[in-house]
């Protein structure tokens, strides 16, 4: 089977897709940064509110106890942000490098390393009167739909 163009596409969709993940990932660091500073002004605010009085000691406390845990949960989902990433930059090349080498992969490797690779690639093996019947997780579904009518993604 013939894989050039479907390769091609394959990394056409993958760098169309990172696209909008990029985009996806700095709104939503952009918001996650304004809270941030925020955060980090309110607690200037009461240590200066306790400073000058205005409210007492456990008030403080508390409040600063509030905020500091908000932080630590805004960089947390900061970091998150980062590794998601990763990921999705590791499951796209991993993506394209069995769409492109599938069969040679197949071929050399373990039966425990077969089986891995065909519940990635396969959601579903089930034998029906002596008949495989397969179906595709859904990237491989796509590239086998457009391999067969070289139409797009749906949506």
């Amino acid at each position: 089977m013939q894989l050039g163009p479907t390769v091609e596409w394959l990394k056409t969709k993958l760098k169309e897709d990172h696209q909008d993940e990029v985009q996806f990932r700095n709104n939503a660091l952009t918001s996650l940064k304004q809270s941030l500073d925020r955060n980090n002004k309110r607690l200037d605010e009461i240590y200066d509110d306790k400073l000058d009085g205005v409210i007492d000691q456990t008030t403080y406390f508390r409040k600063r106890q509030g905020f500091l845990s908000e932080r630590e949960d805004i960089e947390k989902q900061i970091k998150s942000h980062g590794k998601a990433d990763d990921i999705y930059k590791d499951f796209g090349c991993l993506v394209l490098d069995v769409a492109e080498r599938a069969g040679k992969i197949y071929g050399v490797r373990k039966p425990e390393e077969k089986q891995y690779l065909a519940n990635f690639v396969f959601s579903n093996l089930s034998l029906m009167d002596k008949n495989l019947q397969i179906s595709f997780h859904l990237i491989f579904d796509a590239i086998k739909k457009y391999q067969k009518d070289k139409n797009e993604l749906p949506g």
